[in-house]
């Protein structure tokens, strides 16, 4: 394995003194950065989870648009639904159950849901339409499942994801480097509000 040094960046999170340095082999310093993409991902000092929200909403926001011909189509509704969730819904969801959620993040993504939504199924926004999100939600299941209910919110599906790779980190062997940093180690605790 040979390391690109131009392309090498480490962010130091809770390291104190000589821990804070890395170094390569040959003893020339890593670059330290704040923050750092990393598989399409927005990593941060400070470990704040709106940056890296917002960066995909506007992602999925685009791939939304980009589809726009379909949702306008005469194509079956249960199929333009379909297509939304595998495709724009994946975007924004890839790798968030990772990140620290507030009550306003997942008020962000639900508002996305429901507006992505409203727009395949031809419902104007809440003021006008006088439909909840909950019956958008319900509209969307019937479509889908032939029953009400069966369609979450987004944020709930983020938290499920969230809660099983937490059960993966749990149940993994003493030595492994996610357990170790998720579980096994010493960390200043502030909370996810704090840094957000």
């Amino acid at each position: 394995l040979k390391l690109n040094m131009k392309k090498c960046e480490v962010i130091a999170a809770n390291a104190k003194g000589k821990r804070d340095v890395v170094k390569f082999p040959d003893g020339q310093p890593v670059k330290k950065v704040t923050a750092a993409t990393y598989l399409g991902g927005q990593l941060r000092q400070d470990g704040a989870a709106k940056p890296e929200v917002e960066s995909r909403l506007g992602k999925a926001a685009t791939v939304f648009r980009t589809l726009t011909p379909l949702w306008q189509s005469n194509c079956d509704t249960r199929w333009k639904l379909q297509v939304c969730n595998a495709v724009v819904f994946s975007v924004l969801t890839y790798g968030l159950e990772t990140l620290p959620f507030t009550k306003s993040l997942n008020d962000r993504v639900d508002y996305f849901q429901a507006k992505c939504y409203r727009y395949i199924l031809r419902i104007q926004a809440a003021f006008y339409s006088q439909v909840s999100n909950k019956e958008v939600l319900d509209r969307v299941s019937v479509a889908l499942y032939q029953e009400r209910g069966k369609t979450q919110q987004i944020s709930k599906k983020i938290a499920d994801k969230a809660t099983t790779l937490l059960g993966h980190i749990i149940r993994s062997d003493e030595k492994d480097h996610s357990r170790k940093v998720a579980i096994d180690a010493e960390y200043d605790i502030r909370s996810a509000a704090q840094r957000n």
